[in-house]
């Protein structure tokens, strides 16, 4: 066995796989693995999946093991009229809160654990549980990145630090004397405070609000991301919200989708939400990037929509893994649903991609928003969504809303600051905000003088060689 490897490879995984469909013992594969045989069974464990498929050819359409007990009836949403018993549905499965799964005692609790080899498979009435080496890889890598990024606290945690912190320092005593001083309230070191108070994690108590925080200069060290939930992933992944779109096929009405369009790097951000239906932009100025900023925004949309509407538009959100979104407890409270797209794959979200390069015409790229307020947002909202589109058959996202959800819906998105502006009007470029205009003749004219000290230096390079 390979000593000193923490983590097992892909090509170490795909052995595992390649032995479990062929039936090898769990020895076997440890040794041509080079890893020892309880490796083997946590990895399988660890990563083993159900799949949903309706392969048993007597009827075996229910996997719940209280099935043939059962006596409820019209669990699913959409059994209207249903005169089944939920017990002989497969559906149940899906909608039932005490749905318990039947497994193979054979091979769920004894080796090898899965039924990737088993030969009665497609007469099996149970539920079938698999293992796959590109899923269990993909799956480790975002655990241990998840486990290395961002700070491990919670919410609650950090307002409760925020005000013991606060509290002390504004008596004039050192972040030291107030961890001696109510070292009981505290889960973490004091190491770690200092860390959290230096990357500005605390909403109210600051660095320079130490006693000779100005004398000394901080450290350089990389930025980390704070995520407020780590465990935020758990059923809310982009195969998940497939599957929903599978099962409920209304629910491509509800999808918006949303991200963060950045201007200077640690100034302010628009927290943006785009309507695939309608293809309408609505978006909030956040002075920070973190999941504080991005529930205030969605509770600001939240309040300019009725409680009715607000689910209709907005019932399904899709996002990126950026840590303004790890807070999905709190999105979830106004009555949507979050999900994130894969790692590294922003196509999954393609439209609100798309839709910032309209954005972007007028908000260019590199330049500062800090000097921006929510009326400038709302001015560049409402040109970009009053522009006439060929994917909407030359109608603009106002008219598309209005024509989808009706005038109440066009007048929710008016109070956010939102107004249709005519056709020959709509201005996609700087000039609509005049600092945005200013930022970039700014950056015109130092590439301008920039290229011009470069043609003398290599004027003078020349003259002083003779060339």
């Amino acid at each position: 066995m390979k000593k000193g490897r923490k983590h097992l490879s892909l090509s170490q995984r795909i052995i595992i796989e390649n032995g479990l469909r062929v039936g090898k013992k769990i020895r076997e594969i440890a040794r041509e693995a080079g890893v020892s045989r309880s490796t083997v069974v946590r990895e399988i464990k660890a990563y083993r999946y159900d799949k949903l498929e309706w392969s048993c050819r007597f009827g075996g359409q229910n996997w719940c093991a209280k099935r043939h007990t059962c006596g409820v009836f019209g669990v699913c949403a959409g059994g209207r009229g249903c005169s089944g018993k939920c017990g002989q549905c497969r559906l149940c499965n899906r909608y039932c809160a005490e749905f318990v799964p039947e497994r193979c005692r054979e091979h769920y609790h004894a080796a090898p654990y899965v039924c990737n080899s088993c030969a009665y498979v497609d007469r099996c009435a149970r539920m079938h549980t698999y293992y796959s080496a590109e899923r269990a890889d993909k799956l480790a890598r975002e655990a241990w990145g998840d486990a290395h990024a961002g700070a491990i606290v919670t919410r609650d945690e950090l307002r409760r630090y925020d005000a013991l912190i606060k509290g002390g320092l504004s008596k004039g005593q050192s972040l030291y004397a107030v961890y001696l001083a109510n070292r009981v309230l505290f889960n973490c070191d004091v190491r770690t405070l200092y860390n959290y108070l230096n990357d500005g994690r605390f909403a109210n108590a600051r660095r320079g609000d130490q006693p000779r925080a100005c004398m000394i200069r901080p450290r350089k060290k990389k930025a980390k991301e704070h995520k407020v939930d780590r465990d935020c992933l758990k059923g809310r992944l982009f195969e998940d919200f497939v599957g929903l779109l599978e099962s409920d096929p209304d629910a491509i009405g509800r999808v918006s989708e949303m991200d963060t369009l950045e201007g200077r790097r640690g100034g302010k951000v628009i927290a943006t939400f785009f309507n695939v239906q309608t293809m309408m932009m609505f978006g909030v100025l956040c002075d920070h990037k973190d999941a504080w900023s991005a529930n205030d925004a969605v509770a600001t949309v939240h309040a300019a929509f009725l409680d009715v509407q607000f689910p209709m538009v907005f019932g399904i959100l899709l996002g990126d893994r950026g840590s303004e979104f790890s807070d999905p407890t709190a999105i979830e409270a106004f009555g949507t649903k979050v999900f994130y797209c894969d790692a590294g794959k922003p196509g999954q979200k393609g439209c609100i991609e798309r839709n910032h390069h309209e954005m972007r015409r007028i908000l260019v790229k590199g330049v500062s928003f800090d000097n921006l307020t929510q009326e400038d947002v709302n001015l560049v909202l409402s040109h970009v969504n009053s522009y006439h589109r060929l994917e909407l058959g030359g109608m603009s996202a106002f008219e598309m809303m209005r024509f989808c959800y009706g005038e109440e819906f066009v007048a929710s998105a008016r109070e956010l600051g939102l107004v249709e502006v005519p056709a020959e009007k709509v201005n996609l470029t700087p000039a609509l905000i005049p600092d945005i205009a200013e930022q970039v003749i700014a950056r015109a004219r130092k590439l301008v003088d920039e290229e011009e000290a470069a043609r003398r230096a290599v004027e003078e390079l020349r003259r002083k060689r003779g060339w």
